[in-house]
């Protein structure tokens, strides 16, 4: 089983790093490329939880993760030409969409969305077996993101429902200079950014939601889930995520050069009409 697993934690590291061949100028590829991308990582998520045992589920997995593609595409091009709350909104029920896919729910069985380092999600009638109304989940990966953040920078702001942050001077990464800087789900930017600047930051954030929907929990990288969950009151926690694929993909595209970053090619493309240099 643990070779299954391994296998699919392969196949989302080849994918990554065959991304940075897409051109910048093209949006149709970039458009293809997440439509086409969700429902590998989507399968990839459902095995590792133990999901994937019917034709059912994988034709579940296959459709919501390319209708969940296209919703993840279309939200960051709404941030790019500066709606960024719709644009927000939009990437939630596409993560909704794929984490239910993924855990053998169907699609629209939990609607959910981010604060901060946590998921918060609640059951609709599409819900089988609702524990509770509510439901949350720590991520693991982002809770580090926010110390990381937090580093970097002077204060905590909150701006179009996102916990981000400020910093005086400018952030030096990569040899480079930069009026803004993201780490998971938590945007920053210098007190002199543009407009930009900040929808350049928060496609990032969006792009780490669509990481964080297909990271399974940390129990089922062991499947030793216990069905059981813990309820206080109208609420129940959710198993918690590690973040091992975010993390994972992350680290890859932190080998690459800046401008060859697929995370980059499609945050500058739709946020500033340009390539990265």
């Amino acid at each position: 089983m643990l070779n299954g697993r391994f296998a699919c934690l392969s196949l989302l590291i080849i994918l990554l790093l065959a991304s940075n061949r897409i051109e910048a100028e093209s949006r149709r590829r970039i458009a293809a490329f997440n439509v086409g991308l969700q429902p590998a990582l989507t399968l990839a998520s459902a095995a590792i939880q133990g999901k994937l045992r019917t034709r059912g589920d994988w034709w579940r997995c296959i459709r919501a993760g390319a209708i969940a593609g296209g919703g993840f595409y279309e939200a960051k091009v709404l941030d790019g030409n500066g709606h960024t709350r719709a644009a927000l909104a939009t990437a939630s029920l596409a993560s909704s969409i794929t984490r239910n896919a993924a855990a053998g729910r169907p699609e629209l069985a939990r609607v959910g969305m981010p604060i901060g380092p946590l998921w918060l999600d609640a059951s609709t009638p599409f819900d089988k077996d609702p524990v509770a109304p509510l439901h949350l989940q720590t991520s693991v990966a982002e809770l580090v993101a926010f110390a990381l953040e937090r580093q970097e920078n002077d204060r905590i702001v909150f701006r179009d429902g996102l916990i981000a942050f400020r910093k005086s001077g400018r952030y030096e990464h990569d040899r480079r200079r930069f009026t803004g800087y993201t780490f998971g789900v938590f945007p920053g930017t210098s007190d002199d950014a543009t407009q930009k600047t900040w929808h350049h930051e928060t496609v990032h954030v969006i792009e780490s939601m669509q990481a964080d929907s297909v990271e399974p929990p940390a129990c089922a990288w062991l499947r030793r889930c216990n069905p059981l969950r813990r309820k206080f009151g109208i609420l129940t926690w959710e198993p918690l995520q590690l973040g091992v694929l975010p993390a994972s993909g992350g680290l890859l595209l932190s080998k690459q050069d800046y401008p060859e970053r697929f995370t980059e090619i499609e945050a500058t493309w739709l946020a500033e009409r340009r390539a990265p240099r």
